[in-house]
């Protein structure tokens, strides 16, 4: 399943992958892109704020997401263009 094709104005996170495995391919606004692979417990992924995000999970992945803000759907930009400006 993949899920993310978003950024955040100014939410941050960080991403834990408890069970299974998740591939996050993250893009910051200076078109650098990294592709990152969360299979253990014991490792986080920080997402800053202005980070598109794509993720894929495995069929048993559980994932914790500890994050700065409380949720805000204001905070999201759902729009790939509006996030290059």
């Amino acid at each position: 399943m993949q899920r993310g094709f978003h950024s955040h104005y100014n939410l941050e996170q960080v991403l834990v992958a408890v069970a299974g495995r998740i591939i996050v391919n993250t893009e910051m606004k200076n078109g650098e892109k990294q592709e990152f692979i969360l299979d253990s417990p014991k490792t986080g992924l920080f997402i800053p704020k202005m980070c598109s995000r794509k993720l894929q999970y495995s069929h048993n992945a559980v994932q914790m997401c500890i994050a700065s803000e409380e949720y805000d759907e204001n905070d999201y930009i759902r729009d790939y263009n509006e996030f290059l400006k």
